[in-house]
């Protein structure tokens, strides 16, 4: 990632502020998306004569972040032209088949189609549980959850994350995501099982940016949770990239300093983030954002934790409110 330009007028006494916070960022996880193999995809169960089609149908699949991608009119030819795109194919232990399209002609001839690509670098997302599963069922469902994502392209682990408090009671949305945040995760889905209906669960996704449920068997979680995260990206992603400078107040410790940067990091369309200066309660962040300001303003709309206080295009003004 590359790093944004710092300002060179900072004081002996913000400059080491400066560090502080440098260091406590830098023993915080990896934060803000995860790159993923899009076109290299894992077949199973198809024949030596549908491998490559079969394996075309997913790359579309993962590559738009949409599933009715395979049956799309506009790229149908793609799906008929699938030989012409593949690199190379492997076989895999229990049967299956690694399939290696070139990424760079397909991503092309996808856009020439008209239809919209998905950036690689998609939202790492936890998995929840409620209640745990244990012995035989926990495995079966994970490793459920983890095909299903693999399908979809979206980087996930499932935890063992607290979905309630100590007397069972539900936790926020906002407590669950702060814990998901902490290890890593820019979104966490949360499923809890439908003791009425074995097998189905309600599932909930919480980020930065969308909160929204629905049911179903675990498939359903994964593939609600993709739909949800690439719709979110794919509209910001046509929008050019700009640079900005965001002062936010309000941030009074280097907890702040961490909390703030995360939120930054984890709105749709920031694409680099770095502290500039840090003086008094404010501290000053360079960032690249599809849409510039005015996008970064919307998109933090109902945001707990960041509200406008004023800008535009290529400044904005924000509070801080732990």
């Amino acid at each position: 990632m590359n790093q944004p330009h710092r300002s060179p007028r900072v004081s002996l006494r913000t400059s080491g502020w400066l560090i502080l916070a440098a260091a406590t960022l830098g023993v915080m996880p990896a934060w803000a998306l995860r790159p993923v193999q899009v076109y290299q995809v894992t077949v199973r169960g198809a024949s030596a004569a549908t491998v490559v089609t079969e394996g075309m149908r997913e790359a579309l699949i993962r590559a738009t972040g949409r599933r009715d991608a395979p049956a799309n009119a506009q790229l149908a030819a793609i799906v008929q032209d699938a030989p012409q795109y593949l690199k190379g194919s492997r076989s895999l232990p229990g049967g299956a088949i690694q399939v290696d399209f070139d990424g760079v002609r397909l991503a092309q001839a996808i856009v020439a189609a008209g239809g919209t690509l998905w950036d690689s670098n998609r939202p790492f997302t936890l998995v929840a549980i409620n209640p745990v599963p244990s012995g035989p069922a926990a495995e079966a469902l994970r490793m459920q959850l983890e095909q299903a994502a693999e399908e979809r392209g979206l980087p996930i682990s499932v935890v063992p994350l607290a979905v309630t408090d100590a007397t069972g009671a539900t936790l926020s949305d906002e407590a669950v995501l702060q814990s998901a945040q902490t290890l890593g995760g820019d979104a966490v889905l949360i499923g809890r099982a439908d003791a009425a209906s074995p097998g189905q669960w309600q599932w909930h996704l919480v980020s930065s940016y969308t909160s929204e449920g629905w049911s179903g068997a675990s498939d359903a979680g994964i593939n609600g949770a993709a739909d949800s995260l690439a719709s979110v990206a794919v509209q910001v992603s046509s929008k050019p990239l700009e640079q900005i400078v965001v002062q936010v107040g309000g941030v009074a410790t280097l907890t702040d300093y961490a909390h703030v940067e995360q939120l930054l990091r984890a709105v749709p369309g920031v694409q680099t983030s770095g502290l500039m200066a840090a003086q008094g309660d404010h501290a000053t962040f360079a960032l690249g954002v599809r849409g510039g300001g005015q996008a970064l303003l919307r998109a933090l709309t109902g945001s707990q934790h960041l509200s406008s206080a004023g800008g535009g295009e290529t400044q904005v003004q924000l509070t801080y409110m732990p």
